[in-house]
């Protein structure tokens, strides 16, 4: 067992450079071992406007960019980019706009990209600072060297590029995605992406999940690591964390017990959800931890709350729904709920959220229709199989995005408009009661904070741009009587989280820098208003459904 003093782990100073081991550029796909799985992180097909390439990559001079369409030069239908480097210098096409793709200690990773041309082509990387995330590199290029595959020629026909590296103990970072060409080369360039790479064999898992406490009481994470079900013993392990000051790094090394798992104690200082990673290198397979810490008031309302709970057992719960559910994972409120229910019911129930960011109520419904592009598939496994195991409980948390209003049409019409959004609700409200008899609950749009998405409108506008705007309070309120009158009319429930999320004496805390995404106190809000109305509900077989509406505390109206 691993004891750790305060709420960070003891540093120790490591250099910016990351242990690489590179499988090398081979054509195609050298490097790819039969037992190793790959979770796609990043992908960019390089085949749309240069407006939406160039927002992500830029060439050193010399070097030029250009977007191809041509019959015949182009791998797909949907085109593909050139780039030269000129005559007397060799070229760098470099990512300089930083997005979700992070790299942990002991993780293994995969760039992957299809190319053809003339000359030799090298693929590579750059670790950068957490807080470069949607942001512009500093320094461009110039920012670390880089750590490059050996170069590979090109020839006529399309080959698979990649370069495989398992990141070292210099803390938790972002990629960025370099190629380089020598002088008077070319190369065209399609279907980039960034994968995760695991051997499907073994499973790592930390208990108890997202674990809820407050400042100066101790928890304890245990990690168990298993290949084929079967204990791995004297195992090594790397446990980090993103907190660490810069050019040092919260990493520590642990090993497996004889039955496979090892503890960590943790102790916080103060308030704030704490993450950490756990990977086992030679495998690629990782986990991230959360630690929530909160106020002994917090703790305590959901305390009550969870003891005042029966449930029918064993209880499924199925979460659908779009950015608002999907983000934060490990410690959004689907979380949060989940450490508590877990808590009082132990094994017997289970979990899966199935939310994706960025959805409407169409596109959720043309997913349960099983009209899946091969990239979805890919990406949202959780899909698969929806409604397996067959939940009891269906939670569905829709409308931020179909209630935007599109910049394109001067912000007049709706991206999914009132009339189309309660015919495709009705749809997927059938569509769960045709493959399930759950307990489903619609709940309301959470507030935002319209004053800051309406400021990034005209922000925008100052400068001829447009952009969607979110969370304008007659739309929320018009969609959120379509939820309750659908849920009335479905037997259904419907939970308020709109009249919470609007009146809290600190609105703006609930929400992300957006006004749109909900913070971790705003998953804590909704884990909370969730576990109440739980509370409220008496134990009953999954076929009599519910007609009643309920208030933010819990109580039916």
């Amino acid at each position: 067992m691993i004891h750790l003093g305060d709420d960070r782990y003891h540093t120790v100073r490591i250099g910016l450079h990351a242990w690489v081991l590179l499988s090398g550029l081979a054509a195609p796909s050298v490097g790819h071992a039969d037992d190793c799985a790959e979770e796609l992180l990043f992908h960019h097909g390089l085949g749309g406007p240069m407006e939406k390439i160039t927002k992500y990559f830029r060439t050193t001079e010399g070097g030029s960019l250009r977007r191809v369409t041509e019959a015949g030069q182009t791998r797909t239908t949907q085109g593909c980019i050139r780039f030269d480097a000129g005559t007397d210098r060799p070229a760098l096409l470099y990512q300089w706009f930083l997005s979700r793709t992070r790299i942990v200690p002991g993780g293994r990773y995969r760039i992957s990209i299809w190319a053809r041309g003339r000359g030799r082509l090298e693929v590579g990387h750059t670790r950068h600072a957490l807080s470069c995330r949607y942001r512009e590199v500093p320094g461009g290029p110039a920012l670390g060297r880089g750590t490059y595959a050996p170069s590979v020629a090109l020839g006529d026909k399309w080959q698979r590029f990649t370069q495989d590296f398992t990141a070292g103990e210099a803390g938790e970072a972002l990629l960025g995605v370099r190629f380089r060409l020598p002088a008077r080369s070319t190369a065209y360039l399609d279907g980039l992406s960034v994968t995760r790479l695991h051997d499907p064999r073994f499973t790592l898992t930390i208990s108890p999940h997202h674990p809820m406490l407050t400042p100066g009481r101790p928890a304890e994470l245990t990690v168990h690591l298993h290949r084929d079900g079967a204990p791995v013993t004297a195992a090594d392990l790397v446990a980090s964390g993103p907190d660490a000051p810069p050019q040092e790094t919260a990493v520590r090394r642990l090993r497996t017990d004889e039955v496979g798992t090892v503890s960590l104690m943790f102790t916080p200082t103060e308030d704030g959800c704490r993450a950490f990673t756990f990977a086992h290198p030679d495998s690629g397979v990782m986990r991230p931890a959360y630690v929530d810490v909160v106020d002994e008031q917090t703790r305590r309302a959901f305390a009550d709350a969870a003891g005042r709970l029966t449930l029918t057992l064993p209880a499924h719960f199925l979460f659908l729904g779009d950015s608002l559910t999907d983000m934060l994972r490990g410690h959004n409120y689907v979380d949060k709920l989940r450490f508590w229910l877990e808590g009082r019911f132990s094994q017997k129930v289970s979990f899966k959220n199935a939310a994706v960011g960025g959805d409407t109520i169409t596109r959720i419904v043309r997913r349960m229709a099983g009209n899946m592009s091969q990239y979805e598939r890919d990406k949202y496994p959780q899909w698969h199989d929806l409604f397996s195991p067959r939940p009891q409980w269906v939670f569905l948390f829709v409308g931020a995005n179909d209630s935007k209003l599109l910049g394109a049409g001067d912000w007049k019409e709706a991206m999914v408009p009132p009339a189309a959004f309660e015919e495709q609700l009705r749809a997927a409200v059938s569509k769960i009661k045709e493959h399930a008899a759950p307990r489903l609950v619609l709940l309301s749009t959470a507030a935002g904070v319209y004053e800051k998405t309406k400021a990034r409108v005209d922000d925008r506008l100052k400068r001829r741009q447009k952009a969607n705007l979110f969370c304008k309070p007659e739309m929320l309120e018009a969609y959120n009587a379509i939820l309750q009158r659908v849920a009335r009319e479905a037997g259904a429930d419907y939970l308020d989280i709109y009249t919470p999320t609007r009146t809290h004496p600190n609105q703006a805390a609930l929400f992300q820098a957006d006004g749109i995404h909900l913070s971790e106190a705003g998953n804590r809000l909704v884990a909370l208003e969730i576990l109440r109305f739980l509370a409220s509900r008496p134990a009953r077989p999954s076929s009599a459904p519910s007609t009643q509406t309920h208030r933010p505390d819990g109580v039916p109206q």
